[in-house]
């Protein structure tokens, strides 16, 4: 129970962090530490050409950059059928008032 709401928490404050220009072409994944690595997973995408934008080591896990935007669906798909990962999602800008 704590580990999920220590994960949505974390989730939150990642989506609330500015984003660069390249909004829409960026993923967040988390992941078990028990399970895998930032580099294993990133080998597993070698494919798409996946570049490690951020190392999210405290929270265990990673923002990639997608060079072809329009692989991101194919990229979430495939890391959410992934068992040791917890979640993929694009990285948003949101403003908090």
């Amino acid at each position: 129970m704590v580990k999920k709401v220590l994960l949505l928490l974390s989730l939150f404050l990642v989506a609330c962090q500015a984003t660069s220009s390249t909004k829409g072409k960026n993923l967040i994944i988390f992941f078990d530490k028990n399970q895998t690595t930032t580099q294993q997973l990133l080998e597993k995408g070698k494919p798409w050409q996946l570049q490690l934008v951020y190392d999210y080591q405290t929270l265990h896990g990673m923002a990639v950059y997608v060079p072809n935007a329009e692989d991101i669906a194919q990229v979430k798909d495939f890391y959410h059928q992934q068992p040791e990962v917890f979640s993929v999602n694009e990285d948003q800008k949101m403003e908090l008032h």
